[in-house]
């Protein structure tokens, strides 16, 4: 976690390439965005990567199948920032910064701002104020790609927007502004990595979150981090960065272990989650301060009598229920996509001793949204599988499922209707 100069440094920045082949020591290489130019790349040195076969951890998956082979460095002559959302420079963002001390809210996900908000806001505040006496609490998310399934960060800074309109006269003491960079899921190297750049943003505190950075294991969902380790690593080296690491107290959130002797109700909602219920439409907890847990309660009490007594109901159906059949538009269904990508894992080891894996990809391509479109795709080509394939099939007859009855027949139909399916050895 240090540089040759013995410097601390969290995670390295790099830009892949598949092949290097004429590209050497003082080249420049034209550097692209959506059809924009961008920057040029003045090389330095190209070196190859290596790989590793721990497949299970959404970036070392990533490294393994996605990045090229080589990595290219050396100096970056920028012409425009090339992102399609507001973005802010280091600079730019310490400009709009008082000299006396700031302490650094940072946000990563719309997650965050789930529970209760504006008594989570309250709450830091207070708690940040007992350390810094009238500091600045700057809100940072990080709004590039995180891992597969997360949410967009366009998504994600339009509800920072709408959060910091709705908060603006009632919290003036919250700045905000937006960090164009993609999560690695590192874990405690990776806080180390945030309170670098922060400091350079121009925080003088950061806080860091219970299980900053972590991620699961993609076959058996088991935690790679510990759930403080990337706090104890932030204090660790707070005095050598020059940044203090702020550790709040666990508002709402006791250990399963202290809840359970004290005869608590233990309630989780992780990230995946979160996500799983947003894009289903099904319902978001939240964990609200005391004063509006005691509304939410009545309010629901509420109309849950309404909604029993028939004069009320009917109202409560033409006025505020959706009505049957009622769905997302069709702009919204056609900008509509997935991207699912799965690694499985044999039950009957190899020769050399370990269990096979193969990485499944499915995405929608044209077939747009999977909940409308890509479904009603989907459909069609089975049924046309067995009307005009069915001597193809995998099963002639019976009760079976799409992938066991089509096989094959299936996945190539649906490939030629505009989705991506392939299976590729891990």
């Amino acid at each position: 976690m240090r540089l040759p100069e013995k410097q601390l440094f969290g995670l390295p920045v790099t830009f892949d390439l598949p092949e290097v082949d004429g590209i050497k020591q003082g080249d420049k290489l034209l550097l692209k965005w959506k059809g924009a130019d961008v920057a040029v790349l003045e090389v330095v040195e190209a070196k190859e990567c290596y790989g590793t076969s721990s497949l299970e951890h959404p970036t070392v998956a990533s490294l393994v199948q996605e990045i090229g082979k080589f990595y290219v460095g050396g100096k970056i002559h920028g012409f425009e920032l090339p992102f399609g959302y507001p973005t802010q420079t280091p600079a730019e963002v310490r400009a709009t910064l008082p000299e006396n001390k700031q302490v650094e809210l940072r946000l990563a996900e719309p997650v965050d701002l789930s529970v209760g908000y504006k008594y989570s806001m309250h709450q830091l505040r207070i708690a940040t104020w007992k350390d810094v006496k009238d500091s600045v609490l700057l809100v940072h998310p990080t709004c590039g790609p995180t891992q597969p399934g997360d949410i967009d960060g366009i998504v994600r800074i339009q509800t920072y927007e709408a959060l910091k309109a709705e908060t603006a006269q009632e919290y003036p003491m919250f700045r905000w502004a937006y960090l164009p960079y993609s999560m690695k899921m590192a874990g405690p190297r990776e806080a180390i990595q945030h309170m670098i750049i922060r400091k350079n943003y121009g925080a003088t505190h950061f806080i860091i979150g219970r299980d900053m950075a972590g991620t699961k294991s993609t076959i058996d969902g088991e935690d790679f981090y510990g759930p403080y380790d990337a706090q104890e690593t932030g204090k660790k080296y707070s005095a050598e960065l020059g940044v203090t690491v702020y550790v709040g107290p666990d508002e709402g959130y006791v250990q399963e272990s202290v809840a359970k002797s004290k005869g608590y109700k233990v309630v989780k909602l992780s990230g995946t989650e979160f996500r799983r219920r947003l894009r289903a439409g099904e319902d978001i907890p939240e964990v609200p301060g005391p004063l509006s847990g005691s509304l939410m309660v009545s309010g629901l009490a509420l109309f849950g009598a309404l909604f029993y007594m028939r004069p009320t109901r009917w109202v409560l159906q033409k006025t505020v229920l959706p009505a049957p059949g009622e769905g997302p538009s069709k702009e919204t269904r056609d900008n509509g996509y997935f991207n699912l990508r799965a690694i499985a894992v044999g039950e009957k080891a190899l020769e050399s001793g370990a269990a096979p894996k193969v990485v499944a990809q499915v995405k929608s391509g044209t077939g747009g949204d999977p909940g409308y479109k890509c479904t009603a795709l989907m459909s069609v080509e089975a049924a046309l599988c067995c009307a005009l394939q069915k001597d193809k099939c995998s099963a002639q007859g019976g009760v079976t499922t799409p992938a066991a009855g089509l096989g094959s027949v299936l996945v190539d139909r649906l490939n030629a209707a505009g989705m991506s399916l392939s299976v590729d050895a891990a």
